[in-house]
């Protein structure tokens, strides 16, 4: 298994035989103007470029996975750059609507499971604010809320936990249980408005830790666009002090985890 960090969510999963390309993001830097933020920072969105090409992002990709479609994982370049024709999956009948008003041809929805080659996909719960008044800003600003984590599974490879745009609830919790992930991918870049919290964070990262203290935590959605609260040097802190170093992985946009 091989999980290319790009940039923000968006990542290329090698897994179980098959190649992912997830939450694809693929504007130039400062194309969009920026989000309500916890901070001060006002940068144009995203906040920095792409670390490879987009010929070499797509190469070889066979499935798109859409956790949701907040314009920092779905946009108009990726929707420009992504063959027509591709499988492409995603949480409801709207993303659905969405992404073939773009010309995708292809577009599946996953239900409670689903394959794909080899793996297995199983949708999980998230909850993609902390508290009502974030998400009544999501809905102002004309954002769903609805977002889906993914489960892979595959005889010859780990089960890898796709957390998604989520805060640590239940539903993680849930998840964990429920299938054991030896990998967990999980957004933990604080991201905020001022009135709540939208994605895990540091603190989150101890909790999901202690729920699954012998898996491997890949950190993504991390300071690339501009309400990001949580730097990687805070997750660092956390695992230094709680002692999973070792199990925490934070990749540099290009750069590549394999296990």
């Amino acid at each position: 298994m091989k999980i290319k960090q790009i940039r923000n969510a968006t990542i290329v999963l090698d897994y179980g035989g098959s190649r992912f390309l997830i939450d694809p993001m693929f504007s130039d830097k400062g194309a969009y103007t920026s989000f309500p933020s916890a901070t001060d920072n006002t940068e144009d969105n995203p906040i920095k470029g792409l670390p490879v090409s987009i010929d070499e992002i797509v190469d070889g990709v066979e499935a798109v996975i859409l956790t949701h479609s907040h314009i920092d994982h779905w946009d108009e370049a990726a929707a420009e750059a992504i063959r027509k024709d591709i499988p492409f999956f995603v949480q409801h009948e709207g993303d659905k609507k969405l992404v073939e008003e773009s010309g995708f041809t292809n577009v599946k929805i996953i239900p409670e499971s689903k394959t794909f080659g080899d793996v297995e996909l199983t949708r999980t719960e998230t909850l993609h604010y902390a508290t009502e008044d974030a998400k009544n800003t999501l809905i102002e600003f004309g954002f769903v809320t609805d977002v889906m984590g993914i489960v892979f599974k595959n005889q010859a490879e780990k089960t890898v936990y796709l957390a998604a745009d989520t805060i640590w609830f239940e539903g993680v919790e849930a998840a964990i249980d429920t299938h054991h992930p030896e990998v967990i991918i999980a957004n933990l870049g604080g991201n905020a408005f001022e009135n709540g919290r939208l994605i895990m964070d540091d603190n989150d990262l101890k909790l999901l830790q202690q729920h699954a203290p012998e898996a491997d935590i890949v950190a993504t959605h991390m300071e690339a666009v501009n309400h990001w609260v949580t730097s990687k040097d805070d997750l660092l802190a956390v695992a230094k002090q709680n002692h999973f170093v070792d199990q925490l992985h934070i990749p540099e946009d290009g750069d590549t985890v394999e296990f």
